[in-house]
Formats: C-alpha cells, structure tokens, sequence
C-alpha cells in the first residue's frame, strides 16, 4: 500500500526532529516469514531558500545584488545563473553575516529584459531585469587592417578568454573570504584622453559590418610611460603578460570583483602577486605592446576594466 502521509508534524525552523517508525510483518497465507524492525530517522529542519534582489531595472554595465533571505541553507544545493553569451554562474559570498551574490548586466545584453534563475533544492526562482537604454558613442579608429583585426580576435569580449587563461593564478591568489572595496572607486588613468568609454561601438573601417565591436572596458590615448592607478582598494592577483594585453596586472576587490590593467610597461609594474595595494597605488606605466602594437607599432594606450568574474561591467558606475 502507500504510506506516504503516516503522520504530520509542525516545528519550527532549525528545531532538531527525531522520528521513530515501529514496522511489523504478520505471518500471512501468501507469506511464510514475519518480524519487526525499528526505525530512527534523525535531522535538522532548514528554512527554505528564500531570495531578493536590490533592482528590477538596470543597464548594461550595471551591477545588481541578489540576496539569500535564510542563511542556514546549503549553498552546494543553489546555482544562480544567466546566459548572455557566456554562461555566468554567480557565486554567494558572506557580507556582515548575509550571504549576497554579484548579478552583472553585461556591455553588449540586447533585448528588453535579461533573466536570471535561481536553482535551490529543485525549486526555481526568476528575476526578469528589465534594461533600459544608456547613452554611448560611436568611436572610430583608423588605419587597422580587417585581417589583422581577425588575426587578434578584436571583435569580441576578450575578458572570458583571458580569464579562463589565467584562472589557477588568480584563484590561487584570491582570498574569497575578504572584501576590500564595495562602490568608493576612481578613475586609473588621468593623464590621457579616453579612446573608447564602456559600452561604445568602437569601428575599425569604413565597412562597419566587419570591425565593429562594442567596447568592454575603458582605453585611452596618453603619452608613453604615463603612470596607471589602481582604481581601488584590493589584492594583486596576477602580474604578467600575454600577446593579446601586452603588460598584464589583475587585482581582486572581494566579492568576485577585479579591475584589469593591460597595455602596461613589463618592466615598469611595479606591484606583485600577493600585495594588498590601496586605492591610487601606482601599478606601473602605459606602453606595453599587446593590440596598440599591433595596431600601428606605437605604445600609447591603456586598458582598464572591471570584471564579476569573467564578465566586464561599467568601472564609470562605481567611480566617485
């Protein structure tokens, strides 16, 4: 027969249970065994998961925070997760005794609304972000050939790549526990003029439908060697370069949160994997090869960009 609802209970959440069941086994005509067992079933009753969010509109670039109401969940049965592109999973971290989650609105989200889904214990939870416009510009830089655009993978998102790339290094110098700066950001270079702000659909010719692209980050054009701040409060977690950033510096701020300082002077960076650094320390200078090379073979520019996680978000939002 079906047992299912042998009994109902009522207790309060986080009340430890123990529940006995007595069974026993008759002789019958279509049987020949009897018996009996005891059961003990003991457990510790959790709130359900329950979840908010600090905003229902936002725009690209935008960073939203989503809130678990009940802290005594298991964070192993939640998965919090968007698809724009990339597939982004947030990941909780505790603030003041709260456990919260980054939700990024990223440059180039299309469409009216953007949904994230929340997963916990086979129980669904969406949140429809509704985005509103935001005022960009169009930005064109000439003289770059469409093979060699090609060639350095320009037209797209850069940042997933080089972050799965240099994962193990950052995850090995990232304190996930710590958090060193929330919105108290600056600008990191002041002595330039910005070549393309977040979000900007930056062409690279004439023929727009081939070289254009949506800008992730904020470059600028300055004289060689002028120096690069960090735009916070943080923890250097990778120093280094590669083809496509020339001179490289990442620092995490806590939360999931990091800048990226690329087009840098190897020999100029003068912080190190491991340093707490504050706001305004200097990380090194501008003129480091990677795409400005490549471009026109001339050393002047600079890329700074905030990221949760892999996916860029708009540093102007956060600057005071």
């Amino acid at each position: 027969g079906n047992f299912a609802d042998l009994c109902y209970l009522k207790v309060s959440s986080g009340a430890p249970v123990e529940i006995t069941l007595f069974a026993t086994w008759e002789r019958a005509s279509d049987r020949d065994y009897a018996g009996e067992a005891e059961y003990s079933f003991r457990a510790t009753l959790l709130p359900a998961a329950s979840f908010s969010i600090n905003k229902t509109e936002a725009v690209a670039g935008e960073i939203l925070v989503l809130t678990c109401n009940n802290p005594d969940v298991d964070f192993d049965k939640i998965s919090v997760k968007a698809e724009f592109g990339t597939k982004y999973e947030a990941k909780f971290y505790l603030d003041a005794g709260v456990y919260k989650a980054l939700l990024p609105i990223p440059a180039d989200a299309t469409g009216k609304t953007l949904t994230y889904t929340v997963n916990a214990y086979g129980e669904r939870t969406r949140f429809d972000i509704k985005l509103n416009s935001r005022e960009t510009t169009s930005r064109k830089i000439t003289g770059v050939s469409e093979s060699t655009l090609n060639s350095i993978g320009v037209t797209s998102n850069p940042y997933p790549k080089l972050f799965a790339s240099i994962k193990s290094k950052i995850y090995a110098n990232t304190d996930l526990k710590k958090i060193y700066a929330y919105d108290n950001f600056a600008w990191a270079y002041k002595d330039g003029s910005k070549r393309a702000n977040f979000a900007d659909t930056v062409t690279y010719s004439e023929d727009s439908s081939k070289t254009k692209y949506v800008s992730h980050d904020y470059s600028y054009v300055g004289t060689i060697y002028n120096k690069v701040t960090a735009v916070a409060q943080g923890r250097v977690v990778y120093v280094g370069a590669t083809e496509y950033t020339g001179g490289l510096v990442v620092v995490d701020h806590g939360r999931g949160l990091f800048s990226w300082y690329w087009n840098l002077s190897e020999k100029s960076i003068k912080v190190t994997e491991g340093q707490e650094i504050k706001q305004g320390t200097v990380i090194g200078n501008n003129g480091g090869g990677g795409l400005t090379v490549v471009y026109n073979g001339v050393k002047t520019s600079i890329h700074v960009a905030l990221t949760v996680y892999d996916v860029p978000v708009d540093l102007g939002l956060l600057v005071k």
